[in-house]
């Protein structure tokens, strides 16, 4: 029997997490309900041997008494009613807070009441190995907190619509960037990005800068400014969508909500795995795991000291080829971690990322006459005698988390990231006279690039998270930080001389590439841009009533912007300070029922300068909201209805007098419902899905869209498994980012299969746009088309050793 290491009652609150190390959709024998024989003995050690059993994650208090005793549970059971038997009479209930993750609390009250609020968590874990072996080792207690509040809580008492995309999801679609999970997330759609070099999704009708894309996080921290290069989801933990205003928490943000990407933590078992997948193109991809603790006791008895060194590294290289002529993407990816516990209650974890790709820029195709599909879908009217567009991003982040006391704890992450973009591109140009060209005659204009891009990105932030009753009984989680960041951005363009632009055209119906390419002689732009900004924030957590949640938010920004533009010889400053306030309030009527109200303020700076070299105004955003959300004590299904109402100002648009430049002028406005399903259907179903719809918006976000993902499980002889499931994809008709063209609405379909042996292989079928429509996934304007890639799969085998 594994043991569970709690620490003394002193420090009070303690946090247990107990995992399985199988996977959801590799074990779906688990969903019918394993057969469990556990006898009568020490509550916390039957906790440790359900969880790894089961395969789910337990959040426990660790003052639970040592001598206190659980029933016996056997037969099958799901986790659910196994919980149940064990916890009869013990005083203490388990509450499902989100699928295959159960809260220990007191029976009394149902809901989360003030004693139940007051305490820090340390977290311990038990996980089941392939083979069955079963152990415990204590988790990451520096791993961040849910991303909607930053504190410890059930989502279904949190003011705001909140979506998770999990690891074993990510299996389960084999998504190996973000673009391959975004459809199965309701009010999120794709943008420009810029021909596949960097993420850019829209949220509830709102996206980000064009050139950089929106305000992402990782781990709770801003992690998107500069050029970054698509995040691959190897060191990828989870994904939270937060939907709706989040700058009360984390500053510069989008009105529509952001993404946090939370990563994988150093294990602390021994974990050797290798995965490869073959996909069509002549696609390859081979991922490494390795990792465990440093200096593990042999002992694995009650006394048995937990380790204080974990340390993990994720390697992976990829050469993906594209259904695209000319167009092939090489990635290379090194993530280490560590996490080091020096002194009980305080942990400090570092995760690195080096990330490297290169691609060919590929703007993808044109519309003649604004139409799309007049041209072959495979067809390349970039340059490859360019070469790749080079991207390179290092990431160092470190968190600490401590325990100053029972009930107060401190945060505090730091992060350097730096980032380089380089290389040669040819795309067309589609504006004016160049535009009137290629509707008439098939004459593609092209302007030759040469971009040198630098930045460097340092960010810290700390906050002081407690729990206390006021005098009137009300329970009160508390938070109060501080964030800070400095960032430096050096830019160089050059192109060729806009008289050559369309004697280097090409023939979009029967191209021909050159042999002799022009000289990038003109500087279009050269910048240095360095901006920095303070935030202070506060938040509470009220629990006014046993049935009422009040959460009320603050935080107060300056920014600072300095660009010096060395064509212009000008150099331009601007500072700006707001105040982005944040309230809420939940009604829980009655057990797995939520009705809540919730209003908020946005702001985000607008990054670079206009035609006459002046920076632009920042932009500010207010939201509202009202939701209800289900998710019943006793099941693993769980639902969502959110209506909004979002208003933003100082919008960044194309300047039509120096269609190369942008301005900041006019407001936008986003109405719309949101509904969101997920979780079990039975047994043996698994269901994730969503719809949206915009009453109200700009036009390049559709009007419609949804998505629907069902997965059959079955279990087989010797503890192994199989799923099979079929998704379907609808995104209505919207326009390009600038307007133009028109993008007919459209409907795919996945399926996705996966074989588990008993002994740590796993098998993975994928197969992207199965009735192989002919589609267009995004746009910028008619010569900048983002095609659809027609059906196509891949096999993918992993292998735990």
């Amino acid at each position: 029997m594994p043991a569970v290491h709690c620490m003394p009652a002193r420090r009070a609150w303690h946090t247990a997490a107990l995992a399985a190390a199988l996977a959801f959709a590799a074990s779906p024998g688990a969903a019918r309900g394993p057969a469990f024989d556990l006898p009568a003995g020490p509550l916390v050690e039957q906790l440790a041997a359900l969880a790894a059993r089961a395969g789910i994650t337990l959040q426990a208090d660790g003052t639970l008494p040592q001598d206190l005793a659980g029933r016996p549970v056997t037969g099958a059971a799901t986790a659910a009613q196994a919980l149940q038997q064990l916890l009869r009479g013990t005083g203490w209930v388990a509450e499902e807070v989100s699928p295959g993750l159960f809260a220990l609390r007191r029976a009394a009250p149902p809901l989360p009441g003030p004693e139940a609020t007051v305490q820090p968590e340390v977290r311990v874990a038990a996980r089941r190995d392939a083979d069955g072996a079963a152990g415990t080792v204590p988790t990451d207690a520096a791993a961040p907190a849910p991303s909607a509040t930053r504190m410890p809580g059930p989502p279904l008492a949190v003011p705001q619509a909140l979506s998770t995309i999990d690891r074993d999801t990510l299996g389960t679609l084999g998504a190996t960037r973000l673009d391959q999970v975004i459809d199965y997330v309701p009010g999120v759609s794709r943008q420009n990005d810029f021909g596949g070099t960097w993420d850019n999704i829209a949220l509830r009708g709102f996206a980000g800068h064009e050139d950089t894309g929106m305000s992402l996080l990782r781990n709770g921290m801003q992690a998107n400014r500069g050029f970054n290069a698509p995040r691959d989801t190897a060191n990828v933990e989870r994904f939270e969508f937060l939907r709706g205003p989040v700058a009360a928490l984390y500053g510069f943000s989008e009105p529509g909500g952001t993404l946090d990407s939370v990563t994988r933590a150093a294990p602390w078992e021994p974990v050797r795995a290798a995965e490869w997948t073959l996909s069509q193109h002549r696609g390859r991809r081979g991922v490494l795991e390795l990792g465990g603790p440093f200096g593990a006791s042999s002992d694995t008895g009650a006394d048995a000291q937990p380790p204080r060194l974990a340390w993990g590294l994720i390697a992976v290289a990829e050469d993906r080829g594209s259904f695209r002529e000319h167009v092939r993407t090489r990635r290379e990816m090194l993530a280490p971690t560590f996490t080091w516990k020096p002194a009980p209650g305080t942990t400090l974890r570092y995760d690195g990322e080096w990330l490297r790709q290169r691609a060919p820029l590929d703007r993808g195709v044109v519309a003649i006459g604004g139409v799309p599909g007049t041209v072959p879908d495979t067809r390349f009217f970039g340059e490859p005698g360019d070469g790749d567009l080079a991207m390179v991003n290092q990431t160092h982040q470190w968190l600490l988390s401590h325990d100053l006391s029972p009930a107060w704890q401190l945060h505090a992450g730091a992060m350097a990231r730096r980032g380089t973009m380089r290389g040669f591109t040819t795309y067309g140009h589609g504006y004016g006279e160049a535009l009137a060209d290629l509707d008439a005659t098939g004459w593609l204009w092209r302007q030759r690039r040469w971009r040198d891009f630098v930045s460097t990105d340092l960010s810290a932030q700390a906050d002081l998270r407690g729990q206390f009753t006021d005098g009137g009984g009300r329970a009160h989680a508390l938070l109060l930080g501080a964030e800070a960041f400095t960032f430096d951005m050096d830019q160089l363009l050059l192109r060729n001389p806009e008289s050559g632009w369309r004697d280097y055209g090409i023939d979009v119906r029967n191209p021909a590439y050159r042999s002799v390419l022009p000289a990038t002689t003109d500087t279009l732009q050269s910048t240095r841009e360095r901006q920095s900004g303070r935030g202070l924030y506060l938040q509470d957590q009220v629990t006014l009533a046993p049935r009422w949640r009040l959460l009320l938010g603050v935080r107060h920004d300056s920014f600072r912007q300095a660009v010096d533009n060395r064509v212009a010889a000008t150099a331009q400053r601007q500072s700006q300070s707001a105040w982005s306030p944040r309230g809420g309030i939940t009604w829980l009527p009655r057990p797995g029922w939520a009705v809540y109200a919730s209003a908020g303020a946005s702001l985000r700076p607008n990054i670079g300068v206009d035609a006459a070299g002046a920076s632009f105004r920042p932009e500010r955003g207010s939201a509202r909201e009202v939701g209800v959300k289900w998710q019943p004590e006793q099941g693993r299904l769980s639902a969502a209805l959110a209506l909004f109402d979002i208003a933003k100002r100082n919008v960044l648009v194309i300047d039509p007098q120096h269609t190369d430049h942008s301005l900041a002028a006019g407001r936008v406005r986003s109405r719309g419902l949101e509904a969101e399903l997920s979780g079990r259907l039975s047994a043996s179903w698994r269901i994730v899905a969503g719809a949206a719809w915009l009453r109200e918006s700009l036009p390049q976000f559709p009007r419609a869209s949804g998505s629907v993902l069902l997965v059959r499980e079955w279990a087989l002889d010797e503890g192994g498994g199989a799923s099979a499931g079929l998704g379907l994809t609808h995104v209505g008709e919207r326009t390009g980012d600038a307007g133009s063209p028109r993008l007919p609405a459209y409907t795919t379909a996945r399926l996705v299969a996966q074989w588990q042996a008993a002994r740590g292989w796993r098998l993975s079928l994928q197969v992207d746009n199965l009735l192989d429509r002919r589609y267009y996934a995004s746009a910028y304007h008619t010569v900048w088309i983002t095609p659809g890639a027609p059906r196509s799969a891949s096999v993918t085998l992993r292998h735990t050793f």
